[in-house]
């Protein structure tokens, strides 16, 4: 008889992000899903996931992480999120803006230099 194993993806990742930026990360088992398709997840169905990390960018397909932070705390999602961002002047407004709505969630916002960084180590 013959099994079948089902893995589930440990981080899914939102939109598209190049090979390079998701390389920069030594994540198994991920899963990509457009912006607009996570949406449209009901509770059941994103726990069917199980993800442990949430990675999107900061805009995605007329969303961004403020959209993704309300999903994933309606979700009860107790991983952690990374925002991915261009260069910004000023991330720490965007991250205490943040924290201040979806005290719960853990997360990360992380800007194109600091991917690169990670990749040189």
């Amino acid at each position: 008889m013959k099994h079948t194993m089902v893995i589930k993806p440990t981080t899914l990742v939102l939109g598209e992000l190049s090979a390079q930026t998701t390389s920069a990360f030594q994540f198994e088992g991920l899963m990509q899903l457009s912006c607009d398709e996570i949406t449209q997840l009901d509770r059941s169905a994103f726990e069917a996931f199980a993800p442990k990390v949430v990675l999107s960018p900061l805009f995605c397909e007329g969303l961004d992480c403020i959209d993704f932070g309300q999903f994933l705390t309606d979700m009860k999602f107790d991983g952690r999120y990374l925002i991915l961002a261009d260069d910004l002047p000023n991330p720490t407004m965007i991250s205490r803006e943040f924290k201040q709505l979806y005290p719960t969630l853990e997360f990360e916002i992380l800007t194109t230099k600091e991917i690169f960084a990670r990749l040189d180590r």
